[in-house]
């Protein structure tokens, strides 16, 4: 809007440029009108607090009520001020400019590579040190407004000693004090945790298990050092290319002012009730209160779905309050959740509305994970999960296969030539083959049906084994938690198979 202001300037269209600022302001008149009505809402409930006219259930409902709508306010308004004073030189038409600037801070340290991810205030990109090759990330903030600078570096330095498998590294913290700033962090070669189970669904137990462990042991290791993390949600979870959970502690450059709506939001999803209701969201005890954001992200992992969901603040607000008002909507949503009772007790146990009621501290929760028995798994079971990781995260998995396949091995470039034999039907052939290979071995019927598949005639033994070589290459290289126990189930799988398909 600036630009555009100065540009009808610039053109002589001096009445235009009057008619764009009046319009702004007139806006924001709008705006402000809107506050000084909730403003108006929040001083009669304070007056009638003092006098003790209302009941305190009504009231706490009421305050929750104009909390919401406060929140709803400032997304608005944050659009508004978006729309009319972000210039037409946002960000992402500016990129490179902001891009250039940053290298020049970084000088002969690191070299930017390439973007990772935007957000409203932030921007992160991989880069490489140029002494040791090693790659970095680096979180770079391009709003600049910092109203807590010192208590920021304070707590990124703090950050910066934490050695933990299960926390991720701040490298350097130097550029605390730079325009623009930045910091240098352990590079995660992942997806983060949220992005996961969209896109392959909810998490079997023993995984599920598995990741609660890893992050209460990092919690555990943060408590010890009196570090209380409220930033535990699944997208400030990365999980690396050996499956392990990396958490992200990097929010102390984090204001109001650079706080987006979407984080605000998340914030509601997975705060504990006390925490909502502390001034400021400071509590003295946080070890009990991280719980409950855990049993939330627990929730998550094993159903798939958010225990508080919401495109607005007042939906999950209204969720939340139904959820500590109404037992049997509670016990419900505690219904959906799939395992053993002495696993899914834990979960229940973390979400309990009262601190007191939950674990003593994260140890407990760690003893009560190591003494609860999850089902064992066929090896049918876990390459069909590794799969499905493997197709849900890299939607070109089975064309960078065909490519391999039809490089490496001739029968297979003679038989499925993309010049013709149309490429899309090569893949769905190839999707289908590996789906039936890898289902339970009930009787041999779902092997006729991959003898049936077109290119399948005439293939022998040393065929087979070519096939899945070239296969579990790909697969080792796509799924973000290969292991050597991963590997056998794959192994007994494919040589079942191989057996069937020679007979």
């Amino acid at each position: 809007m600036k630009g555009q202001i100065i540009e009808q300037i610039a053109q002589g269209n001096t009445e235009e440029a009057i008619e764009t600022v009046e319009g702004v302001l007139e806006t924001l008149k709008d705006e402000y009108y809107k506050w000084v009505a909730l403003k108006s809402r929040f001083g009669k409930l304070k007056s009638d607090s003092i006098k003790g006219t209302v009941a305190q259930e009504d009231m706490t409902l009421e305050t929750n009520k104009i909390q919401a709508l406060v929140m709803e306010y400032y997304k608005d308004l944050d659009n508004t001020i978006r729309e009319h004073f972000q210039e037409s030189e946002q960000f992402s038409l500016n990129h490179e400019g902001f891009r250039d600037r940053l290298q020049s801070r970084l000088m002969e340290k690191y070299q930017l590579q390439e973007l990772l991810g935007l957000g409203d205030s932030t921007v992160y990109y991989k880069a490489k040190q140029w002494k040791s090759d090693r790659l970095v990330t680096i979180k770079a903030w391009i709003s600049q407004n910092f109203t807590h600078e010192a208590a920021a570096f304070s707590e990124s330095e703090r950050i910066r000693y934490f050695k933990h498998r299960n926390i991720r590294t701040v490298i350097d913290d130097a550029g605390a004090h730079e325009v623009p700033k930045y910091v240098i962090l352990e590079y995660i070669d992942g997806s983060d945790l949220r992005a996961i189970v969209e896109k392959t669904g909810p998490r079997p137990v023993y995984e599920s298990k598995r990741l609660l462990h890893k992050i209460c042991d990092a919690l555990y290791y943060l408590h010890k050092r009196k570090n209380f993390s409220s930033d535990l949600r699944p997208n400030r979870i990365m999980i690396d290319e050996e499956g392990e959970p990396i958490m992200t502690l990097v929010t102390g450059f984090k204001t109001r002012i650079d706080a987006n709506y979407s984080e605000i939001l998340s914030d509601f999803q997975y705060m504990s009730p006390e925490r909502l209701s502390a001034k400021n969201g400071i509590l003295e005890d946080d070890v009990r209160s991280n719980q409950f954001s855990l049993g939330v992200l627990a929730y998550f992992l094993v159903t798939g779905e958010h225990l508080f969901s919401g495109e607005s603040l007042t939906e999950v607000i209204n969720q939340r309050q139904r959820f500590s008002a109404d037992p049997e909507y509670r016990q419900a949503k505690f219904d959906q959740l799939r395992g053993p009772e002495d696993f899914t007790g834990i979960i229940v146990k973390l979400l309990s509305l009262e601190k007191k009621k939950r674990y003593a501290n994260i140890k407990a929760v760690i003893d009560a994970l190591d003494s609860c028995k999850v089902p064992s798994r066929s090896h049918y079971e876990v390459t069909r999960e590794s799969y499905q990781r493997c197709i849900a995260l890299n939607p070109d998995f089975i064309g960078r296969f065909l490519d391999t396949l039809t490089e490496k091995l001739p029968v297979a470039k003679e038989r499925l030539d993309p010049t013709k034999i149309d490429r899309k039907r090569l893949e769905i052939m190839l999707h289908n083959s590996i789906n039936l290979m890898i289902e339970t071995n009930v009787d041999d019927s779902y092997m006729d049906k991959i003898r049936q598949i077109k290119g399948h005639k005439g293939l022998n033994r040393a065929h087979y084994t070519s096939f899945f070589g070239i296969f579990l290459e790909h697969v080792a290289e796509c799924d973000y938690m290969w292991s050597n126990e991963i590997k056998k189930s794959w192994d007994l799988t494919l040589e079942e198979s191989i057996d069937d398909l020679d007979r």
